[in-house]
C-alpha cells in the first residue's frame, strides 16, 4: 500500500465521460512511476459503461469500482447522490493508509505524487480554499479563512478511522442538517474546518480564483498568480463546465479539457468531435469575468501528451 497512490471519484452513468476524462488527465501527467489504484464509487453502472476505466489497465492503473448500496446510503445518509459517497471513504478503503478525492469536473496538469505527498501535519483532512467562506449565506457562520472547497481532498485514512469521522459526520448531518448548505462540502467544512491542512492554491483553481482577490489569511496574491501560472488541478465549480460549450462558455482551460476529451477512452460522434474542435477554435475570448487578471498574461496553455 505504501508504493501506491490511492484515487478516488464518485460517478454514475451520467457522469462517467467526465470521471475518464479526469483519469487521462492524470494518466497523461503522471510520470513517477508510482502505481496508481482508481476507486471509482458508484450507486451503480451499466456494464459498458465500467468496461471503458478497462483501457486505464495497460498505464498499469488499477482499476476498483466500489458499488455502493443506495438503499442503505440513503437511509445513513437521506441521499444517495454520487459525491456524497465520499463522505465513507475511511470505510470504503479499510487497508488503504491515504486516498486523494477529485470531483468529476477538474482535470489533473501536474504530478498526482505531488499533491500524494503533502504533509498533512496531524490533520486527517488537506483541501483548497474556497471563496464561499466570505458569503455569510452559505459560510455556516465557519471562519471564512478556514472554508474549503471539497472537489479535491488528500484523506489521512487511518487517522479519520482513529477519530471515527464517518460517525462524526453523519452525528453533525443529523444535528445540523438544517444549518448545512453546499450539500456535503458543507457538512465536510462543520466538520473539519478547525482539524484541516490548507493546501496550496494550486491544486484546486476554482473558477472565483480568475477573478477575485485571494481571502485574507489564505493565500497571498503572490501565491494565487503563481498557481494560475502553474496549476495542479483545474475544477470547473458551478455553471461553468467546459462540455456546455454550445452555451457561452469563457475559461482559460477550456481548450485544455477538449484536449483531453478528444483522448479520453470515450464514444465521440462525428458531431461531437466536430463541436469539440470548434470549441478549441473559440474558447480563448477575453471576458471581464477573468479580470483582474488579463489571462493571457498569466495562463500557460499545456498542450497534453496523446495517449498511445
Amino acid at each position: 500500500m505504501n508504493n501506491e497512490i490511492h484515487i478516488a471519484l464518485a460517478t454514475d452513468d451520467n457522469y462517467v465521460h467526465f470521471a475518464l476524462i479526469v483519469l487521462t488527465s492524470m494518466v497523461l501527467n503522471h510520470g513517477d512511476g508510482t502505481p496508481l489504484v482508481v476507486h471509482i464509487l458508484t450507486g451503480g453502472l451499466q456494464a459498458e459503461q465500467a468496461r471503458r476505466f478497462e483501457a486505464f489497465a495497460k498505464y498499469g492503473v488499477q482499476i476498483d469500482i466500489i458499488t455502493i448500496d443506495a438503499d442503505r446510503f440513503s437511509k445513513r445518509w437521506n441521499t444517495a447522490r454520487p459525491t456524497y459517497f465520499r463522505l465513507e471513504l475511511p470505510e470504503l478503503l479499510p487497508a488503504a493508509k491515504r486516498v486523494i478525492y477529485l470531483d468529476c469536473d477538474v482535470v489533473v496538469l501536474d504530478e498526482i505524487a505531488k499533491l500524494w505527498n503533502l504533509d498533512l501535519h496531524g490533520h486527517p483532512l488537506g483541501a483548497v480554499g474556497d471563496r464561499v467562506g466570505l458569503d455569510p449565506k452559505r459560510n455556516m457562520q465557519l471562519p471564512p479563512e478556514r472554508y474549503f472547497n471539497a472537489g479535491v481532498l488528500l484523506l489521512d485514512l487511518e487517522l479519520m478511522r482513529e477519530q471515527n469521522a464517518v460517525e462524526k459526520c453523519n452525528h453533525c448531518w443529523i444535528q445540523h442538517r438544517s444549518e448545512i448548505v453546499v450539500a456535503d462540502q458543507g457538512l465536510l467544512n462543520k466538520c473539519f474546518c478547525d482539524d484541516m491542512e490548507l493546501l496550496p492554491q494550486k491544486w484546486n483553481i476554482i473558477n472565483s480564483v480568475y477573478r477575485n482577490p485571494p481571502v485574507s489569511g489564505m493565500y497571498t496574491a503572490e501565491e494565487v498568480i503563481e498557481a494560475i501560472r502553474r496549476p495542479g488541478i483545474v475544477h470547473f465549480t458551478g455553471h461553468h463546465k467546459p462540455w456546455l460549450f454550445l452555451k457561452r462558455f469563457h475559461h482559460p482551460y477550456g481548450y485544455t479539457f477538449c484536449q483531453y476529451a478528444l483522448r479520453a477512452p470515450i464514444p465521440l460522434g462525428k458531431k461531437i468531435k466536430y463541436w469539440l474542435k470548434q470549441h478549441l477554435n473559440g474558447c480563448f475570448i477575453d471576458s471581464p469575468k477573468q479580470r483582474p487578471w488579463k489571462r493571457s498574461d498569466i495562463v500557460k496553455f499545456p498542450m497534453p501528451r496523446e495517449l498511445d
